[in-house]
């Protein structure tokens, strides 16, 4: 499908940070035409958007060089002065003779491509007799009639507007409207009508509002409250994550996703915590609340310990792509005197489960494709894959389209040298393959590198990188094992 692409450029200001635009468009003859919607392919393209007007005085202006249908009436009355530079437009080739004329429909459509992130967008239409807007595939307005005559007639005299800022994404956005002509009842032909009995025609105009590039939360000073529990007494107490800000002034999300503690969920015997003999540890699990913005953390700790401390693991997240992530930690004290404090030994155990030795294997499933999950006596073991795997893993979650891109598209150059790398690592074992991959993903870096400087969203940039960075590690570290197994045959 061939769609006329609008990029709009953003000037910076300020050190370089780009200011909020409004990028204006308009319905005239650089609009594409489609038999059928665009965003449904196949599609059929005609050509480009002809000016229409019913005859020399109607609309007024009727611009220079439209097509004159030969409808001797007044007509297409909409007051156009809100979206300038629109015409009324339809189909090449068409003319007052053409028919039949009842109720044909096109597509209008242009792919406008925003770098940063949409801050809104509206779109206003006037139609004869109907018209659908269509934002990357959503319905977001409907004007006119293809049943209802008076309703038809409104449509060509009125502007309607539409918010369409809900369906706009970073990168291409494609709108898209449908035109379609009324029966040849609305005219009164006794058979099939011409353009000149029953003519046909939408105008519209609008405008979509860039923001600034979006800057993610910062967590780096994200602290737990209260970040000490006692006395120990096995209830929970709820923990929330603060001192996470936005510099948007965005409104941040914050979600905990695991928690973890030093102490191990089973004593020296393999006995739950709190049983007799273990010093008062206390109960399991020890915390809950994944999913939500608030841990739940038992207010307990091993007697004969130095204390307890919780890791609480978080994404914190602003609603417009930007995200970051932390760890906060809460101590339970030994004691209130020389014990206060806690030793940190680290995230050692997960505190939510499994209690003590994994029951299964998927119990221990971390979600991770880059890991290889395992149970032990002392609970679950996430060890890193290797071979092959290690190179195709960071890829597994949305491939060259992952989550943090957000429907961005991103150029085909970077997936082609992805797809060159995984390609010589499926090929086999065999040393020269697997530097001609890291070769390969070393451009693939590259290319992310310019396309972030060209405004590639930049929480999209950063997560392929990542995710190239790991592949590229994983073949580096394989190519280390066949070299050295080559050395020793």
């Amino acid at each position: 499908m061939r769609c006329l692409r609008i990029v709009v450029a953003l000037a910076a200001a300020f050190g370089g940070i780009a200011l909020a635009d409004t990028i204006p468009f308009s319905s005239d003859a650089t609009w594409d035409v489609f038999q059928n919607d665009p965003a449904v392919p196949p599609a059929v393209l005609l050509g480009k958007a002809e000016l229409v007007c019913l005859n020399a005085g109607a609309p007024v202006p009727c611009p220079s060089g439209a097509v004159l249908y030969g409808k001797a009436v007044p007509g297409w009355t909409a007051n156009l002065t809100t979206i300038p530079g629109a015409a009324w437009i339809w189909a090449p080739g068409v003319t007052g003779a053409t028919a039949p004329a009842d109720m044909a429909q096109f597509f209008f459509a242009k792919t406008i491509t925003l770098p940063g992130v949409p801050s809104g967008g509206t779109i206003a239409v006037a139609a004869d007799d109907l018209a659908e807007v269509l934002i990357n595939g959503h319905a977001a307005g409907t004007v006119g009639s293809i049943t209802d005559g008076a309703a038809a007639a409104q449509a060509a005299s009125t502007l309607t507007t539409f918010d369409i800022g809900p369906f706009l994404v970073p990168g291409d956005n494609l709108v898209v409207v449908r035109g379609q002509n009324g029966p040849a009842s609305f005219a009164g032909c006794a058979g099939a009508c011409t353009y000149a009995q029953n003519p046909a025609g939408v105008v519209f105009g609008g405008a979509l509002t860039v923001g600034p590039p979006n800057l993610p939360p910062d967590c780096q000073r994200a602290i737990a409250t209260p970040d000490s529990l006692w006395p120990p007494d096995h209830k929970f107490v709820g923990v929330q994550v603060a001192g996470v800000t936005d510099p948007d002034g965005d409104p941040v999300t914050i979600t905990i996703t695991a928690v973890a503690q030093d102490e191990p969920t089973t004593n020296a015997t393999g006995a739950i915590p709190g049983q007799q003999g273990d010093g008062d540890g206390g109960s399991c699990p020890t915390a809950a609340g994944i999913g939500t913005a608030t841990a739940l953390l038992r207010a307990e700790r091993d007697g004969n310990g130095d204390g307890r401390v919780y890791h609480i693991a978080f994404v914190a997240d602003d609603g417009r792509g930007g995200r970051c992530t932390g760890d906060v930690a809460v101590c339970v004290p030994h004691d209130q005197g020389h014990g206060a404090g806690c030793v940190d030994e680290g995230p050692l155990f997960p505190a939510t489960g499994p209690c003590g030795p994994c029951a299964a294997p998927a119990g221990c499933d971390d979600g991770n494709p880059c890991t290889v999950d395992t149970c032990t006596p002392s609970g679950c073991v996430h060890e890193p894959v290797g071979g092959p795997a290690a190179v195709t893993c960071p890829f597994g979650d949305g491939g060259m389209s992952p989550p943090a891109c957000g429907g961005v598209a991103v150029p085909a150059s970077i997936g082609a040298r992805v797809d060159l790398a995984l390609g010589l690592i499926a090929r086999g074992q065999a040393p020269r393959y697997v530097r001609k991959a890291i070769r390969q993903l070393g451009r693939a870096a590259q290319l992310v590198g310019m396309a972030r400087r060209h405004g590639l969203y930049r929480p999209c940039a950063d997560d392929l990188a990542l995710r190239i960075r790991d592949a590229r590690t994983g073949a580096a570290h394989w190519l280390h094992r066949l070299r050295r197994q080559r050395g020793a045959s």
